[in-house]
């Protein structure tokens, strides 16, 4: 039976497709013949999952050419990897591999442009000062800081002051502590900007602003109208070393 050379032809096409699509799909970021944890089997085995990490790590590469702190965006994807890690389903997976995307996406854009990009992070300061003229004197300040994507996702400061002044109640102590939750935050394209809450201390800081900014390999957290001590902040954090000093 002499078969037409177009139903041949046909034929052969599915059969090609089939064979593609039974293999299993290629990610860049990663050789899938040398793939071992369950999670790379997966991302794998789903050609959406690997189109998305194809593109994902052709978006890192150019975003760390850009990165003012390459090592900062190095520890990031370090982090990112260890969340996409101890994803359990193929819509956790996705999920993770499109936000941070769009974020390298955003940071290759800002990197470009030149508008400062905010380095994620996790930074801590303590600072302690000292006074010993007629009476002893001693303030504490503890702030922590965590931030991801832009956004701060954590948030604590706290102040004591303590002195033997007589003047003041024996053993005269003054503290003051703020959290994420008691303030508001705003991304911006320079920066961040947390407001207090409205209707949280506002009798008395009705306009009270922190800013959170990134400049070179250092993020400048500063703070206008806050009477509170432990808002009232102007501190610069290297991002390597994590050192903090007071601007003033």
């Amino acid at each position: 039976m002499n078969v037409p050379a177009l139903v041949l032809f046909r034929i052969s096409l599915v059969v090609a497709g089939l064979a593609l699509s039974s293999g299993p799909a290629r990610a860049a970021s990663f050789d899938c013949a040398k793939a071992t944890t369950e999670v790379e089997e997966k991302i794998c085995a789903d050609t959406e999952l690997s189109i998305l990490d194809d593109r994902l790590a052709a978006v890192y590469r150019k975003a760390l050419v850009v990165a003012t702190d390459k090592d900062a965006l190095r520890r990031e994807q370090r982090e990112w990897l260890a969340r996409r890690d101890a994803c359990l389903s193929q819509n956790c997976l996705k999920s993770e591999h499109e936000s941070r995307l769009a974020e390298l996406d955003r940071r290759l854009r800002d990197g470009k442009e030149g508008r400062p990009a905010l380095i994620s992070g996790k930074y801590t300061c303590e600072m302690r000062r000292e006074e010993k003229n007629d009476h002893k004197a001693s303030e504490r300040l503890n702030l922590t800081l965590e931030i991801y994507n832009n956004l701060v996702k954590k948030f604590s400061s706290s102040w004591v002051f303590a002195s033997d002044n007589p003047d003041l109640r024996p053993g005269y102590a003054s503290t003051c502590h703020m959290e994420l939750k008691d303030l508001e935050q705003v991304r911006q394209t320079d920066g961040i900007l947390l407001r207090l809450r409205p209707g949280h201390h506002q009798k008395y800081q009705e306009n009270c602003e922190i800013r959170i900014q990134s400049t070179q390999s250092s993020l400048h957290v500063g703070s206008a109208g806050c009477i509170y001590e432990c808002l009232a902040l102007d501190l610069v954090i290297d991002q390597s070393t994590g050192n903090c000093r007071r601007v003033k």
